[in-house]
């Protein structure tokens, strides 16, 4: 596991123990910030601009890799602690930890102070944790209107969505989907 681009490009990650956790496939990781830096430039955005939400983050590749490309700021969510100091040595060897925060667990999570431009959950498979962690995101105030929602779920899962969430997108990788969500604003009910 490693950084594929940006500043820590090839720097290799300290990863938990597999009973812990489940890394996002670099081809995964890859595929998906391509998406978020296309949509980017399409909306005249870039990373260094945006504040990441890395929930269920494990070793906190996902976090680690917006950082390493200019995320302005990135929050890690992560109730294990051996995963929790993973990310913290993996901060320490990308010299991030100035631009980052390391929280417990996603459903405790303090009120946000605005809502974040990219939330990407990748929760543990068939636990059903993707529904109420987008719930309490969305009361918190992680998630706005104009926030890129990313549930990574296992691909043979039959995600249907969560209530005033919309899907917009649905990519797979291998055994990994990613389900890009946004707030259902009144137009899209219709």
């Amino acid at each position: 596991m490693r950084i594929i681009a940006g500043k820590a490009k090839g720097k290799k990650l300290l990863a938990p123990s597999p009973e812990i956790t489940r890394p996002t496939a670099d081809r995964a990781k890859e595929a998906l910030f391509g998406i978020l830096e296309s949509r980017f430039i399409a909306e005249g955005r870039s990373f260094a601009e945006i504040n990441f939400l890395d929930a269920f983050a494990g070793s906190g590749a996902i976090g680690l890799e917006a950082l390493s490309r200019g995320a302005k700021y990135v929050v890690f969510a992560e109730k294990n602690p051996e995963a929790e100091a993973c990310i913290r040595k993996n901060l320490t060897a990308i010299n991030g930890q100035e631009k980052a925060d390391i929280y417990g667990d996603v459903l405790k999570l303090p009120k946000a102070k605005s809502a974040f431009s990219v939330v990407f959950l990748d929760a543990p498979y068939g636990k059903g944790l993707i529904v109420p962690a987008l719930s309490y995101l969305r009361r918190a105030g992680w998630i706005g209107a104009d926030t890129i929602c990313i549930a990574e779920n296992e691909a043979k899962e039959n995600f249907t969505g969560a209530e005033g969430f919309i899907i917009t997108d649905v990519r797979k990788y291998g055994r990994a989907s990613f389900i890009f969500l946004k707030i259902a604003d009144d137009e899209d009910k219709k």
